[in-house]
């Protein structure tokens, strides 16, 4: 392989790499916020019928 090739080669998976990053960061944003509803949701529950037994 040519110092060139080798070169894009890097430069390909380092750009795969930052949107593996972008799309990971996405996910746990929307993990979060499920997780918020759901806290949210037990907490309201909780309110309503008192504190889970479990």
């Amino acid at each position: 392989m040519r110092a060139d090739d080798i070169k894009g080669q890097i430069d390909k998976l380092k750009r795969e790499v930052t949107e593996l990053k972008a799309e990971i960061h996405d996910r746990l944003e929307a993990m979060k916020h499920l997780l918020a509803i759901y806290d949210a949701m037990a907490d309201e529950e909780a309110k309503q019928n008192g504190p889970n037994p479990r």
